[in-house]
């Protein structure tokens, strides 16, 4: 039964640990490999998107920073949020392959490390979990 219960964990939680060990590796690569600068959000672009007509809408921080050649870059980030996350005049830390400053990012921990912390936890926790009952059960 014991073999039982630790298959089934295993079916049923390896992908998410495998996403999101993979997902931590290649944060990590990014950080790694690209620039950190500091920016200023200059403005929130609100947009909406229409799913099957439900139509939602988020707040973009627009940015603007000088890339590591001296040139000033803006970008609209891909992640928005309703409320805004970010003021007019908030300085951010950006993250840019030096490159490619048009494909900039703000770097906060809920944007880049978020997501591949709960895959990692969600594959990792309920077999704990089992442990930990299965230990108490004398199982």
């Amino acid at each position: 039964m014991k073999v039982f219960v630790y298959l089934i964990l295993s079916v049923t939680c390896l992908p998410f640990f495998a996403v999101g060990a993979f997902e931590t590796y290649s944060t990590a690569r990014e950080l790694q490999s690209n620039a950190r600068v500091v920016g200023t959000v200059t403005g929130n672009v609100y947009s909406t998107t229409n799913n099957d007509g439900v139509v939602s809408g988020a707040y973009h921080p627009a940015v603007e920073f000088t890339d590591l050649s001296g040139a000033k870059a803006r970008f609209t980030d891909r992640i928005g949020s309703l409320p805004a996350d970010y003021e007019l005049g908030m300085s951010v830390e950006v993250i840019f392959e030096p490159d490619k400053p048009q494909n900039a990012r703000i770097y906060s921990w809920k944007r880049f490390w978020l997501a591949p912390t709960i895959f990692v936890l969600v594959g990792v926790l309920p077999f704990l979990i089992a442990a930990l009952i299965m230990r108490r059960l004398n199982f």
